[in-house]
């Protein structure tokens, strides 16, 4: 997962009614397509399906902020290991896959600085096996920040 500001043309275009439509997270694919990445990626979750039954809960996601910009948005994939050296990654910096990556969009768009640090509360709030995703931005110089998105 990793921040991520998007250019014309590139993950969304921003409209009047952006508080409906950038509300929740939704699959958007991103290979090939413009944007800036604002920090490295973070590992939100390692799961082994071998040894674990339970869904991944609520988790803080630090990151150190490599480049300015404006936060519109997480990008967020996963990378598998299948077997003995079969890997599969649906990051986008990878080839464009029948696989998209989850987009978390930003109500509040903050300009950041290289240097900045923030964290991403992320939650799955899973019920019935369904993710229903609850996030929250904080920088890391204030407490009271992005409104939660539900």
């Amino acid at each position: 997962m990793r921040p991520v500001t998007v250019g014309p043309g590139g993950v969304n275009p921003y409209t009047i009614a952006r508080s409906w439509r950038f509300a929740a997270p939704y699959i958007q694919k991103v290979s090939g397509k413009p944007y800036q990445a604002l920090s490295a990626p973070a590992l939100c979750h390692h799961l082994d399906f071998r040894k674990e039954l339970k869904t991944p809960g609520f988790t803080f996601v630090p990151f150190q902020i490599t480049a300015d910009g404006r936060l519109d948005g997480f990008l967020g994939w996963f990378e598998a290991q299948l077997c003995e050296g079969v890997y599969f990654s649906c990051a986008p910096s990878q080839p464009s896959s029948s696989w998209g990556q989850l987009y978390f969009p930003a109500l509040e768009q903050h300009q950041l600085r290289a240097g900045q640090r923030i964290v991403l509360q992320l939650d799955p709030n899973t019920v019935d096996l369904e993710a229903r995703w609850k996030y929250r931005v904080q920088l890391a110089e204030t407490s009271d920040n992005n409104a939660p998105s539900e």
